[in-house]
């Protein structure tokens, strides 16, 4: 332990090996392009100030701000595949930084520390949207949705409007998997539950004031564009049934196409409530597996989207 290190918290040296080490390391580690440290910030370290609480908690949040600044703008597999052959001392920095930061919330963090300390620059750090501009035509996305973690995977195949907002095709993914819309959701671009991804959200959680984007002013052009473009949708917090939609094929459209058709699917649908996962495949091993409610009906699926899109 260094001399400097005497009589601070274990969890304040965990943030400053954390940072120093990222900072050392950043330049062999993670990928230079797009990534942005607030080391010239002007934010002073006053690790050793005594002038009270107040002060500590402004340098330890700044602390927290720049290594977020230089880790959510690279993607967390690139970092990791950096690492394998990285300095120890960049791997020992990436433990400290994820045990500094497991139990908060990345934009939680930065959007207090623009409040505590006031930095103009801090105040202008701001993601890049991963929204893209909309097509000028329109055409019939193929889309493949998966519920994560059921095996075998529950999954419905789509043809999709491209110009459809994330609400219709709420409602439409809510219509082909027999939910009942009684839970919150949300859309993600990066990954359901990551600091990286960027959050499209149901009317209710814009209320309440989370960070994001409303649902109704994003179009699924904007957020599918190449095929093999992934989109997440989370519905139900509790019981949290992750779709993964799946851009598979990017087809040709007339004005009597409708905007939703189901074309396939398999297994059918879990009951709400049930308890997630891990509920669902307990109930379907003790059904019947002949009960007509075991198979999926693609044209009753296509009879509730007709009736959802009229």
């Amino acid at each position: 332990m260094r001399h400097s290190d005497v009589g601070k918290p274990d969890d304040q040296r965990a943030g400053e090996l954390a940072y120093q080490g990222v900072e050392e390391a950043r330049a062999d580690v993670l990928p230079s392009d797009g990534v942005t440290s607030l080391s010239g910030a002007g934010v002073a370290d006053d690790s050793n100030n005594p002038e009270g609480d107040s002060a500590g908690t402004s340098n330890e949040l700044a602390r927290l701000a720049k290594m977020i600044a230089i880790l959510k703008s690279c993607d967390p597999q690139d970092v990791l595949q950096r690492l394998h052959d990285a300095p120890a001392i960049a791997t020992v920095a990436i433990a400290n930084a994820v045990t500094a930061l497991k139990s908060l919330d990345a934009l939680e963090v930065l959007k207090r520390t623009k409040e505590i300390i006031n930095d103009p620059k801090l105040a202008t750090l701001v993601l890049p949207s991963r929204r893209r501009p909309r097509r000028p035509d329109v055409v019939t996305y193929q889309v493949r949705i998966d519920l994560k973690g059921t095996k075998p995977p529950v999954w419905r195949r789509l043809e999709l409007a491209s110009d459809l907002f994330l609400n219709e095709v709420h409602g439409i993914i809510q219509t082909a998997f027999d939910w009942a819309d009684a839970h919150l959701h949300h859309f993600a671009s990066g990954s359901g539950y990551s600091s990286y991804a960027e959050d499209y959200l149901c009317p209710y959680e814009v209320e309440e004031g989370k960070v994001g984007i409303p649902q109704n002013e994003v179009r699924l052009d904007e957020v599918l564009v190449d095929i093999g473009d992934k989109l997440f949708y989370v519905y139900d917090y509790g019981d949290n049934w992750e779709h993964i939609i799946k851009l598979e094929a990017i087809l040709p459209r007339d004005d009597s196409t409708p905007e939703a058709v189901c074309t396939a699917g398999r297994r059918p649908s879990p009951p709400e409530d049930c308890g997630g996962v891990r509920g669902y495949e307990k109930i379907t091993a003790a059904t019947d597996s002949t009960h007509p409610k075991n198979f999926f009906d693609v044209d009753e699926v296509n009879m509730m989207l007709a009736y959802y899109t009229e």
